[in-house]
């Protein structure tokens, strides 16, 4: 963090090791269990002092978390308070190339925005529909048919991007698994804060973005339902789009287009699983399963929170807060606000509020259309194929900076 932040995180390291010196003299021969585990306990926490020095310790950062402060700051992103061209996640993340439209403001974010919203409304996706559809039926049958198994790893981590690729019109026939492979070593270089994995890890995505804008400059589609040739078609004052942006945008999606529906569709499930009646309310009632959804996605938010930087002093909550300092709209916390949603943690469907699990403003999510179809298909013929659907093991939720479960074992009772 800049300034005054990163000086105090360094003497609070420097004052927490000082402290810890008589813990780090080496047990005796003769020393109980206990002496040894307090000797081993302190090396652990210098050296985990150490390395939070060294990788840049950070005292943290703001975050407002009542529904009013969280729309105040998502919608004033104009670069009137708050920008996301400085930090948009937390920690932040140490990787090369900006790529829009989440990296950029407006003016500069607005062409972005304008080319990627062709592809992703709801009328260009009717055509993605039946293969999306087809692609989730294979998924669940396998699961069904067995009468159990573990969710994530056997489909929700795995059918976002499938329908992803189809969504991209990406050739090769392994670009799933790649992507998949890819994908989820980025997120686990992203929590161990290994900057060189993910460093690679982001370059193989951009791989793949390059060899796909180049096959789309040979045999352009159609721009309103692609989205690499509606990138590489757009023009601003009559020039293209920068090249390097471009491959960004496009990388950006490769793993933003996937990884927050995978949190989603088990959280979905689980919530089913967990409560029977609204099973079997959904069965009898499938056109409510829109509504069902909206409201799931007001409980499990997938994404934690985004960054905005602060452009000048401003003062939230009688809190100041400094130039250039980090905030993080959390949107979970937003979206369980009890001054604006009534027993916020409580399931009710038709809501008259208005959630931001897809985030508010400039920067709210360009691909929610897609999500949104991904997650009612799931929902729709999950309980078409199934009279019971219900936990079978302990649940694991994955870490920051997402928000769903990790592992989910379920039992299915075939309709």
């Amino acid at each position: 963090m800049p300034g005054i932040t990163q000086a105090l995180s360094y003497m609070v390291a420097i004052v927490a090791l000082c402290l810890l010196r008589p813990r780090l003299a080496p047990p005796s021969p003769r020393a109980s269990w206990r002496e040894r585990g307090v000797a081993l306990y302190g090396l652990l926490d210098v050296a985990l002092l150490v390395g939070l020095v060294l990788g840049g310790l950070s005292v943290g950062w703001f975050t407002p978390t009542e529904a009013a402060s969280v729309g105040a700051v998502g919608a004033l992103a104009l670069n009137e308070l708050f920008v996301n061209s400085v930090q948009n996640v937390v920690p932040a993340v140490k990787t090369t190339g900006r790529r829009p439209p989440l990296h950029l403001d407006p003016p500069e974010h607005t062409p972005w925005r304008k080319a990627m919203s062709g592809p992703f409304r709801r009328s260009s996706l009717l055509a993605l529909e039946p293969a999306a559809r087809a692609l989730t039926v294979e998924a669940l049958a396998p699961l069904v048919a067995r009468g159990h198994g573990e969710l994530v790893s056997e489909l929700a981590a795995n059918l976002p991007i499938r329908i992803l690729c189809v969504f991209l019109s990406l050739p090769e026939a392994d670009a799933p698994a790649r992507l998949h492979e890819t994908g989820a070593r980025f997120l686990a270089a992203f929590q161990a804060r290994d900057f060189d994995a993910l460093e690679r890890e982001s370059q193989k995505l951009y791989e793949v973005a390059r060899a796909l804008l180049a096959l789309r400059r040979r045999a352009p589609l159609d721009p309103e339902r692609d989205m690499a040739t509606a990138l590489v078609q757009m023009r601003k004052d009559g020039e293209p789009l920068p090249e390097s942006l471009i491959e960004g945008a496009l990388r950006q999606l490769l793993l933003a287009g996937h990884v927050a529906v995978t949190m989603m569709l088990g959280s979905v499930a689980r919530h089913l699983a967990e409560h029977q009646e609204l099973q079997e309310m959904l069965r009898r009632s499938p056109a409510r399963i829109e509504a069902a959804l909206d409201e799931l996605l007001r409980l499990y938010t997938p994404n934690q929170g985004f960054c905005r930087t602060a452009v000048r002093s401003v003062t939230l909550h009688e809190t100041t807060i400094a130039p250039r300092e980090p905030i993080v709209v959390s949107y979970p916390a937003a979206n369980r606000d009890p001054a604006r949603f009534e027993a916020p943690d409580d399931f009710r469907l038709d809501r008259p509020q208005k959630h931001v699990a897809f985030g508010n403003g400039v920067h709210k999510c360009p691909g929610e259309p897609l999500a949104r179809l991904e997650l009612q298909i799931f929902c729709e013929e999950l309980l078409a194929r199934t009279r019971r659907v219900s936990l079978a093991g302990e649940v694991e939720l994955a870490p920051w900076p997402e928000y769903g479960p990790r592992v989910l074992p379920l039992r299915f009772e075939p309709a």
